[in-house]
């Protein structure tokens, strides 16, 4: 059963075993921003930290990372390799399991990662019955079995603006439901010959772990999302937008209207 964690950008799965789930730590961004002029240190540690609290409060026996744990592309820069090995390290420190669905900025993270730490390629993994992808890359044909799909990669964000033109953004959960012509549409690509063999029913986009990345705000007015499935398959405005304390702000085709009319 997956469940989100209330105020959170992470993830909940239950089952025989309890697994905690997050996505787009992008370990190492502060290079990019020293490389354009901004000095900030490391907040490696401040995502440990944050990691390490779930951990304690929620107790699971597993830690899964959905993807772009590091950040550097292609080459591993010189914070990748001091930080990221540490990193890993103190997370098998604190008793857990740890897996890596790898993402399009984890080309070259195997040298980085201690031995227990077990990588799996980015067409996904199933852990108890929920289907687990970064969403750069198509999931293998298994993943379809499932009912629930959890996706990061795209950050998705709400931007809201006053009537002044001052803009903040807030982190945000999509929630998807599988139609029968979004089902059709897998049953065609993957060969499937009845399209009964599909079982998704709901895909859900999480918000990107690391708060200091730039997220993609679902109600601009370029909302393409990215990822093939979400590009070819599903249409991002029938998507449900949830907020980090769980406020249902509507669907994406609604947004743009009811933030512009709060603005005036």
């Amino acid at each position: 059963m997956l469940k989100i964690v209330p105020g959170e950008p992470a993830a909940l799965i239950e089952g025989r075993e309890k697994a905690l789930v997050v996505a787009d730590l992008h370990l190492g961004f502060e290079r990019e921003l020293s490389q354009l002029g901004i000095n900030m240190p490391s907040q490696t540690e401040k995502l440990y930290l944050r990691l390490r609290s779930l951990i304690a409060r929620h107790g699971p026996s597993r830690v899964i990372l959905l993807g772009d744990v590091k950040h550097g592309v292609p080459a591993i820069t010189e914070q990748e390799w001091t930080d990221i090995p540490v990193f890993f390290e103190r997370l098998l420190e604190l008793g857990v399991e740890v897996d890596v669905v790898l993402g399009n900025h984890d080309g070259n993270l195997e040298p980085l990662t201690p031995r227990q730490v077990r990588i799996h390629k980015g067409r996904g993994m199933v852990v108890e019955g929920v289907a687990l992808i970064h969403g750069n890359a198509w999931p293998s044909r298994e993943l379809l079995a499932c009912e629930v799909l959890l996706m990061g990669h795209n950050h998705p964000t709400v931007e809201f603006r006053d009537r002044l033109g001052f803009r903040e953004t807030a982190s945000a959960w999509l929630s998807l439901e599988v139609t029968p012509r979004s089902r059709s549409l897998l049953a065609k690509e993957y060969g499937f010959e009845d399209v009964r063999d599909v079982k998704l029913k709901k895909v859900v986009v999480m918000p990107a772990f690391n708060t200091l990345l730039s997220g993609k705000p679902i109600n601009s007015e370029d909302r393409r999302l990215l990822g093939p499935l979400l590009e070819a398959i599903f249409k991002a405005e029938a998507a449900e937008v949830f907020l980090l304390d769980g406020t249902f702000m509507g669907r994406v085709s609604e947004l743009p209207q009811a933030l512009l009319a709060a603005a005036k």
